[in-house]
């Protein structure tokens, strides 16, 4: 099992526009893990399983995608 980091963001708001409308703001992880697998000698193995642990009761994961590049 390796770490491969993590992530923390605040949920805040901003302003928009003239009419002061409020609007939610989205946020982005991106984390490199060729190297852990690399390190583990995974790097050719046909399936790995990553396992994201959200810390929120229900934090709202917009989506998932994972690529290996050599």
């Amino acid at each position: 099992m390796a770490f491969a980091g993590n992530f923390v963001s605040v949920p805040h708001m901003y302003i928009h526009g003239e009419k002061g409308t409020k609007m939610k703001t989205k946020a982005r992880l991106r984390l490199g893990i060729t190297e852990l697998l690399d390190d583990m000698h995974l790097d050719e193995e046909e399936e790995v399983m990553v396992t994201l642990v959200p810390r929120a009761v229900k934090p709202p994961i917009g989506g998932i995608k994972i690529e290996y590049m050599d």
